[in-house]
């Protein structure tokens, strides 16, 4: 959750996006992981981060927060940013206060879009409509997280989000001590 809450209040290098009034969306693939997020991330009810279908309060306020570009972190599902908050988000697009769009478990995009939840690849066709569809380029980031990108996973990213090159990795890789479990038989004494 670091990396996208320091480019929310941080930004980039050269960022044309002003901090103030801009907005970072973050697709998770699941609920329970959006609302950790939203936990550590300072949310509440009063001023909820995380989208949550079915919710109506939760989400009105998320809507007037948009609206009112009050909204610095979201936290959603690919269903509900292809979906309910897909015309919201698009003004901010064509305001210029999208500062980035991050991807969290990445990997998904490739292992669960192409049958299970398509949404995690038919977003790659709306961001590259908020990016291109306008007068002139705009400026926000697509940001991709994962502890396990394969090469057919990161090929897929490429294919849906960069057609037009390759994408720049940052790579923190180490190894992770896997847990280890003995047994021992009882014996008599």
């Amino acid at each position: 959750s670091l990396v996208f809450q320091a480019v929310q209040k941080i930004g980039f290098a050269n960022d044309p996006i002003s901090a103030d009034k801009s907005l970072t969306i973050v697709i998770v693939p699941t609920v329970t992981l959006a609302l950790d997020h939203e936990r550590s991330c300072g949310g509440s009810i009063e001023a909820p981060l995380a989208y949550v279908g079915g919710q109506t309060a939760r989400n009105g306020k998320i809507f007037d927060a948009l609206r009112e570009g009050n909204q610095a972190l979201l936290f959603a599902a690919p269903e509900a940013v292809v979906g309910p908050l897909r015309r919201s988000i698009t003004k901010l697009v064509e305001s210029n206060a999208l500062r980035a769009v991050v991807i969290d478990e990445a990997h998904l995009v490739e292992g669960w879009g192409t049958g299970f939840r398509t949404e995690f690849q038919t977003f790659a066709g709306i961001c590259h409509q908020w990016r291109y569809g306008g007068k002139t380029l705009r400026a926000f980031r697509v940001i991709f997280l994962s502890a396990t990108f394969s090469k057919i996973a990161k090929a897929t990213l490429e294919a849906l989000f960069s057609p037009e090159g390759s994408i720049e990795v940052v790579s923190a890789a180490s190894i992770r001590p896997e847990p280890e479990f003995w047994i021992a038989e009882e014996t008599e004494i």
